[in-house]
């Protein structure tokens, strides 16, 4: 709760936004109530917005990371592949079409 003084010396209790806006329109009128009450729903509607916005870019945080991750995966599997001695050709061409299918599968979303 706000105590609020007035330029000619009164002086309003002011406990939330509705208390301000009335007080809005009785001392500057109904005109800079409805502006007062379109500027807070346009920075509420922003709000919101850049809330949406956030949460969409965490998840695709998120899910770059797991794609991340998988073709990692199989970069770590074809390393290791490639080292054995005996070079086992199916597996790694397996491993290798799993990576070209991921990342054909990501440049085409």
């Amino acid at each position: 709760m706000d105590l609020i003084k007035l330029n000619d010396g009164s002086l309003e209790i002011v406990a939330d936004m509705r208390d301000f806006i009335d007080l809005i329109d009785r001392h500057l009128g109904i005109e800079a109530r409805h502006w007062l009450e379109e500027a807070i729903d346009e920075e509420l509607t922003n709000n919101l917005y850049a809330e949406e916005l956030e949460r969409e870019i965490d998840d695709l945080k998120e899910y770059h990371r797991s794609v991340m991750k998988n073709i990692r995966k199989h970069g770590e599997k074809l390393g290791k592949l490639i080292c054995e001695k005996e070079l086992n050709r199916r597996e790694i061409s397996n491993t290798v079409g799993a990576i070209g299918t991921i990342t054909w599968r990501e440049m085409n979303r």
